[in-house]
């Protein structure tokens, strides 16, 4: 066998492999772009689905994971799975109750589907207000951080390490609020509970 001919087999090969690449991205299933603060990720519907397998269908966090999911597939224009109907409509106080639920949890599921819906998202529908950096050397401060405490690692925790990722903290929380913080030397970035439901 010449060289030439063992050129020529492996272009021709390669050639195939290509078409076949084509014509696979052509044939695929068409889904739409993903678009950061519409929908949730490919990865956080599969957390999402996962979660709400673990509900009763009439559970507040139940009803908020089947919007959440309802959402990215109308978005993609998705057909052929249950959550293709249009997104139900979840009162107030029901996505109060549901995020509440979520982000109450401890498990690695509810933590990573937080961190999702955080990123993809935003923080805009969780029961949690923005991250806010406090002093420790602020007047008033050192008596507040006097009442913290150790706290749990819940999924709520996740609105706080989007922010700082890698920083290894102290997790904290005000009994007599509800506030989440992480204490990191001289700084606390906290975040304070809503006192209602969204409207």
């Amino acid at each position: 066998m010449t060289w030439e001919l063992v050129e020529g087999t492996f272009g021709g090969l390669l050639i195939v492999v290509v078409l076949v690449k084509i014509i696979r991205y052509v044939l695929r299933p068409p889904e739409g772009l993903f678009v950061p603060g519409h929908h949730l990720s490919a990865d956080g519907a599969r957390l999402a689905r996962r979660l709400a397998a673990q509900y009763d269908a009439q559970s507040p966090a139940f009803r908020i994971l089947a919007a959440l999911l309802s959402q990215r597939n109308a978005a993609i224009g998705r057909r052929g799975e249950k959550w293709t109907s249009a997104p139900p409509v979840v009162d107030p106080a029901t996505h109060w109750d549901g995020w509440r639920e979520i982000l109450g949890r401890r498990d690695r599921l509810a933590r990573r589907l937080v961190r999702d819906v955080s990123f993809s998202i935003g923080i805009k529908d969780l029961t949690y207000g923005g991250p806010r950096t406090i002093h420790l050397w602020e007047p008033d401060v050192p008596a507040w951080a006097d009442r913290l405490e150790p706290a749990p690692r819940t999924a709520a925790f996740e609105i706080l390490n989007r922010t700082h990722p890698r920083r290894r903290s102290e997790r904290l929380i005000d009994p007599r609020t509800g506030i989440l913080a992480l204490r990191h030397g001289r700084t606390v970035l906290a975040i304070f509970p809503r006192s209602h439901p969204n409207p």
